[in-house]
C-alpha cells in the first residue's frame, strides 16, 4: 500500500466480541449477513478521497466474535477502521434481524483485540482475549 511518497505495509489481526458473549452467529442467516457486509466494506468503505485507508484481507466469524486481518494506513488509524467496520456490521445485522435491538442493547463490546502481525508473538494471546 502507498500514499503518494509513503510506502508501508501494516497488517493487523483484529477481533471484537458480541456484548454479553451471546452466540448470535450460530444463526446462518446472520452469519451470511456479516459476510455480505464484509464484501460491502471491501468495495465501498476502504477508499476515501482516492486513497486506500484500509483493506480487509480475510475474516473469520465465530459464534460470538469476529476476527479479521486487515491492512491499514498508519495515518488513517486502525481504531477508525474498526469503528467503521463495526458500524457497517451493526447496520447490516439490524436490517436482517430487528429483534437484535431488543435482545442486545449494544451489539459489540467496547474493547477490541488488536495486534500487529509480527513473528514474535504468543500463540494463545487471542484465546486469552476471548476469555477476558
Amino acid at each position: 500500500m502507498n500514499n503518494e511518497k509513503e510506502v508501508y505495509r501494516n497488517k493487523y489481526e483484529v477481533a471484537f466480541r458480541i456484548a454479553y458473549d451471546r452466540p448470535i452467529f450460530t444463526d446462518e442467516r446472520l452469519k451470511k449477513c456479516v459476510e455480505e457486509a464484509f464484501e460491502k466494506i471491501k468495495l465501498e468503505h476502504a477508499v476515501q478521497d482516492d486513497k486506500l485507508n484500509f483493506k480487509v484481507d480475510s475474516a473469520f466469524i465465530g459464534p460470538f466474535y469476529v476476527r479479521l486481518y486487515l491492512y491499514c494506513d498508519p495515518t488513517y488509524g486502525v481504531h477508525k477502521a474498526i469503528t467503521k467496520i463495526k458500524r457497517t456490521l451493526v447496520k447490516q445485522l439490524l436490517d436482517a434481524d430487528a429483534s437484535l435491538k431488543t435482545r442486545l442493547p449494544s451489539i459489540w463490546t467496547r474493547n477490541n483485540y488488536i495486534r500487529t502481525m509480527t513473528p514474535n508473538i504468543k500463540k494463545n494471546e487471542f484465546v486469552e482475549y476471548l476469555k477476558s
